[in-house]
């Protein structure tokens, strides 16, 4: 699909109709939640944020698309396989999956093979952020969403420090959230957070 439309400006006929076609595409192809939303891929959401077709239509016009989101994989399209083959979409709605990937990989196996690991990740996915913390924010998933952020814009371990930082100090005074990349790590890929 021509993605040169997103290099017009605008209010260009070309611009208009190239959206109308993403939107078309992503509804085709797309995996929306529950709520019939998709991941918005305008220059201030930055496919962080889901909204309905209509609202992603309002955004793209006015705000305009991220540029760099030629391979429009949260919106149903698949890069080659190994084999050269496309595979089926599949669900990338982000979040505390902990769940559902040790399902996949053999709950027994893994509990075996890392029991301290699978334990500590198990306590973090229902650790809340801090104390009263009334939403669905874990230590764990905060610290996915963070690291998701974090790879999606090749950012330093210094300035992921820093911005933990700057988080941590902004909660409540005993929250959970690591102070710096390597507690990060402790967290995801040691389990010792």
């Amino acid at each position: 699909m021509d993605r040169s439309w997103m290099n017009e400006s605008r209010i260009s006929p070309e611009y208009e109709e190239g959206v109308e076609q993403f939107l078309q595409f992503a509804s085709q192809r797309g995996q929306p939640d529950e709520d019939e939303k998709y991941y918005c891929p305008c220059i201030n959401c930055l496919k962080g944020r889901r909204q309905i077709l209509d609202d992603i239509r309002e955004h793209l016009l006015c705000d305009g698309i991220k540029r760099n989101y030629t391979m429009w994989i949260w919106h149903g399209e698949m890069t080659d396989i190994q084999s050269g083959q496309q595979s089926e979409p599949f669900d990338v709605e982000m979040g505390d999956r902990l769940e559902d990937m040790i399902r996949d990989l053999g709950q027994e196996s893994f509990q075996q093979a890392h029991a301290l690991v699978y334990e500590r990740l198990q306590g973090d996915s229902k650790k809340p952020l801090y104390p009263g913390c009334n939403n669905s924010l874990t230590l764990l998933s905060a610290v996915l969403s963070l690291v998701n952020v974090n790879a999606r814009y090749g950012w330093s371990d210094k300035s992921f420090t820093s911005l933990l930082q700057i988080v941590h100090d902004l909660l409540p005074q005993d929250n959970t959230l690591p102070k710096s990349y390597y507690q990060v790590w402790g967290v995801t890929v040691q389990g010792e957070g």
